[in-house]
Order: structure tokens, then C-alpha cells, then sequence
């Protein structure tokens, strides 16, 4: 704890009020960090169940460690806190005894108490888990750098289109690039116009793909002018 008092000093030592306010800061302050660091609405230990009873224990509640009392287990429970009086020097009678407790009760949903058997466990399920993400991650960016060294760039090319001003328009893009092999054709029509609203009213597609050259299949679904431009990418199968 970070407090303490010396209390091996001789003469008389002058314990006060603050004294014991002292001693008790000092491990309260500790138990707070303790039920921060386990988390909140925990069950620390005991509360087992055992036929139609849980036994007592301890759980965290709002930053605190409290006790559990046992009892018929309900779905739901309270934290109460129960003082005791004292009669003073003065003949007046104080509260100044307070037990704070949790019991079957209330309101507070039981089902909300979670069990964790202990932090050492919590931190080693804590590390499997970082260590299966970051293995996760590193077979992922391996497949996925694989798979990028398997692709093969064939050309890369800009056809330019205007408007498509009917239905149905097939234009021919050449490249003259004599690929023999079977090839994927990749693409994205891009707007040039002011207006995006026109630009976006045409599809696509690809057909009749040869050694030089391929079909390029458009389709205006609204009549406005477009401006467009098609950017391609030739891609080995």
C-alpha cells in the first residue's frame, strides 16, 4: 500500500480521528484499483451454485469490492448498505459503523454478474486471443501478397468514349498488344462531365476479347449527355 504509519516511535503517539481516517483512505484507495483493474459487475470468488442456493462471495460493482450474502438464488439482487450506531462521550448516538453488502433482492440483474476465475487466467486468454489476431493478420497479408504476385499485368490503356447517345453501343478498343493467351479485361468508366448525375447512367461489359483488341458493350439507361472515359487493365488469366 502506498500509506502507512510508524507506529514504533516511543513518547505517546498522538492517535486521532485523522489516524484512522488515514489507515482507512489507504486501503480503500488500493481495493478500488483492484475492482478497476478486474473489471465491473465481476464475480471475484464463491457464488456457486449449489441446488436452488448460491453461497456467499465477493463481486465489483461501480468500482468496488463487495461481499455477497448467500441465499435462494433470485434473478435479481441489491447493494445495500447497513450501518451501526455507537453512543459517544457526549451521550449522543452516531451512526459511524457502515457495512456495504449485496444480496438476492431488488432490482439489479443477476445475470449481469460475469465470472472470471482469476486475472492470470483473464491475461492468458487476453494473450491467445492478441496472438491468434496477429497470426490471423499475417497469414492474411501473406495470401493476400500471393495472390498479387500471381497477377499479371498485361497493359494498362484509357479509352475514350463521350456520350452514349442510344440504347445499346458497342465500341471497339484496341491496344495492339498481340496477346495470344486468354486475358481478363478490368475496368472503371470514369465521368468527365460536370454533372455526375449524367455520367453515371451508362453500364458496361466486355465481349469478343482478342489479341489487339476487345469489345466494349455500353448501355444509356437515362438519355442525358454523358462525358465518359473508360481506363482498362489487361490481366493474364
Amino acid at each position: 500500500m502506498n500509506k502507512r504509519i510508524d507506529f514504533t516511535n516511543l513518547g505517546g503517539f498522538p492517535a486521532t480521528q485523522y489516524t484512522f481516517d488515514w489507515m482507512q483512505d489507504s486501503y480503500r484507495s488500493c481495493f478500488v484499483a483492484m475492482a478497476a483493474l478486474i473489471g465491473n459487475k465481476v464475480i471475484v470468488s464463491g457464488m456457486a451454485t449449489v441446488g436452488p442456493q448460491t453461497t456467499s462471495g465477493w463481486i465489483t460493482y461501480n468500482g468496488e469490492l463487495i461481499p455477497f450474502i448467500g441465499g435462494v438464488t433470485q434473478p435479481t439482487f441489491l447493494i445495500e448498505e447497513v450501518a451501526e450506531d455507537r453512543v459517544f462521550n457526549d451521550s449522543t448516538t452516531k451512526s459511524v459503523y457502515y457495512k456495504k453488502q449485496a444480496r438476492f433482492g431488488g432490482a439489479l440483474d443477476f445475470t449481469e454478474l460475469k465470472r472470471v476465475s482469476d486475472v492470470l487466467a483473464f491475461f492468458t486468454a487476453f494473450n491467445n486471443l492478441v496472438t491468434a489476431y496477429n497470426d490471423f493478420v499475417t497469414n492474411t497479408i501473406a495470401s493476400i501478397a500471393d495472390l498479387y504476385s500471381k497477377i499479371k499485368v498485361l497493359f494498362t490503356g484509357e479509352f475514350p468514349i463521350g456520350d452514349v447517345n442510344s440504347t445499346d453501343k458497342v465500341m471497339l478498343v484496341t491496344h495492339s498488344q498481340n496477346i495470344l493467351s486468354d486475358y481478363l479485361v478490368t475496368g472503371s468508366l470514369v465521368g468527365l462531365s460536370g454533372d455526375y448525375n449524367n455520367d453515371n447512367d451508362v453500364i458496361w461489359s466486355v465481349r469478343e476479347v482478342g489479341a489487339n483488341s476487345f469489345k466494349l458493350c455500353l448501355r444509356e439507361v437515362s438519355p442525358p449527355v454523358q462525358n465518359l472515359r473508360f481506363d482498362y487493365v489487361l490481366i493474364e488469366k
